[in-house]
């Protein structure tokens, strides 16, 4: 049986973009849409 494939290290960039506010029933979400990007 072979091995499954590992992941030595990973590189995380935090990124934000703009993102028009969307009305919900909360109330109204922050300008900024943020998202990690993920690298090996």
């Amino acid at each position: 049986m072979t091995e499954a494939p590992r992941i030595n290290g990973v590189t995380v960039t935090p990124v934000a973009f703009r993102d028009p506010p969307l009305p919900n029933a909360v109330g109204v979400h922050e300008p900024y849409a943020l998202r990690a990007a993920l690298e090996d």
